[in-house]
Order: C-alpha cells, then structure tokens, then sequence
C-alpha cells in the first residue's frame, strides 16, 4: 500500500513538473495586441519568466509591432528583474547600438551598468577564500566604468544619484580587496608587494574608508623593508588624515 502510494505521488510531482515546464513556453495566440497586454499583466503580478515569454514571443511572431521598441525595454527589465543580468547586457547594448537616439536610451545604459553592478556581487571569487589568485575584480571595475559612461552622458538622469551610490561601493570593495592582498604579501613577509597594494589604497582610492589602514600597512612594510625615513612620512600622512576627519 506504501509503495503504491509512493508510485502514485511520483507520478503527480512528474506531471506537475511537466505542466510547469509547459507553462513558461505557453504559446499566445491573438495578434501583438494581445501578447502586449498578456506581457504586461505578467509584469504587474511579478511573473517575470512568464513577462519574457510573452515578450520574446511578440518580437519573433510581430518583429515590426508598434510594440516593438517598448517591448524590448520591458524584457531589458523583466530580465533583470529574473536575475539574467548577463542577458540584460546584452540586450542593453543591443538598444544603444540600434537606438541610440531613442527617448529611453538613457534607462538602457543604466541598466547596462546594473548588470554588470549585480554581476560583481555574485562574483563570490571577490573579497572570499585564501588564495588570492582566484580572486577577480574585472566585473567590478567593468561595472563602474559603465556607470561613469552612463553619469558622462545623463548626468541629470532620474537613476544617476544611485549610480553615483553605486559606484562609491564598488570603490570601497576595490579598496579592501586591495587591502586584503595587501596583508596577505604582510603575513607572509612580502614587504616590498604588501607596499605596493597599499600604495594603491592610497592614491587610487583617497577617497575609500580603507586609507587609514593602508597607511598603517604601509608603515609595517616599509619598515620591514628597513625605509625608517619613509615609514616616517607615511605615518605623518596618516596624522594628517586623522586630525582632518575629526575637525
């Protein structure tokens, strides 16, 4: 009686799983009208692998729709939105490529610059594990030069103060990876390369919250390396500092 049981919830789940798979390939019928209005009733209730479904639907059965351009921002979002970041790149350059001057252009490169962004968070090589040679920041820094393209050309945009926001995380993740490399060369008495990365904390990311302790690496390093004179000037430099955050 188990078994049989066992057998026949099997094949519920089976069919169950069948129906799911069917429903995210449900063919539409009617003319673009129609498939709009499906995928934007989709896109309110959330239901965004159904949204790209519909959409990707309308461009390949009606490519010269009246739809046409909304839709393919309305995908751009809703595949964001379904965490295909690498997808929503792509598509974003597609627009700016083929419509350059159209009115929400400006929505395309943010958007763009998003995906990268929420690619560099993924990226769990970043600021995780021992071995610093696992460890990639082109996906952070593609990501912030995206972001300054898009601030370059829509500086007054409604999306530009979150850029801006943005760009500052990706700055301080920079820095404290930097950091990190910088006393992994420290513990393992590599003074000379822990000075290196501290010196890029330092003049490349003034601005990060890291400098302070860059300085106090690069202290340790440069008298590690027997530089007393240097070791001097860089912990002048982080007096400075100090005394200019507390007035």
């Amino acid at each position: 009686m188990k078994m049989r049981n066992l057998i026949s919830l099997t094949s519920i789940l089976a069919a169950l799983l069948v129906l799911t798979g069917c429903a995210s390939n449900k063919l539409i019928k009617g003319d673009e009208n129609v498939h709009y209005t499906v995928a934007q009733e989709y896109l309110a209730a959330a239901n965004y692998g159904m949204t790209i479904s519909t959409l990707e639907q309308l461009e390949q059965r009606f490519p010269f729709s009246r739809y046409a351009e909304q839709a393919q921002y309305d995908l751009m979002y809703a595949k964001f939105k379904n965490k295909d970041y690498e997808e929503v790149i792509i598509l974003a350059d597609r627009m700016i490529r083929l419509q350059p001057d159209h009115e929400a252009i400006a929505y395309a490169w943010y958007l763009k610059a998003l995906g990268r962004y929420e690619l560099s968070r993924t990226n769990r090589s970043l600021l995780s594990g021992f071995d610093i040679a696992t460890r990639d920041t082109q996906a952070a820094q593609k990501a912030f030069d995206d972001f300054a393209s898009y601030l370059r050309l829509f500086p007054n945009d409604r999306y530009a103060p979150d850029a801006r926001a943005k760009q500052i995380d990706i700055r301080n993740r920079l820095a404290q990876y930097e950091l990190q490399i910088g006393e992994y060369y420290l513990q393992h008495g590599a003074w000379l390369a822990a000075a290196n990365r501290a010196n890029i904390v330092v003049t490349d990311f003034s601005e990060s919250p890291y400098v302070d302790d860059a300085l106090t690496l690069l202290v340790t390093a440069y008298e590690g390396m027997g530089m007393p004179n240097r070791a001097k000037r860089a912990r002048a430099v982080q007096q400075d500092l100090r005394l200019s955050l507390v007035q």
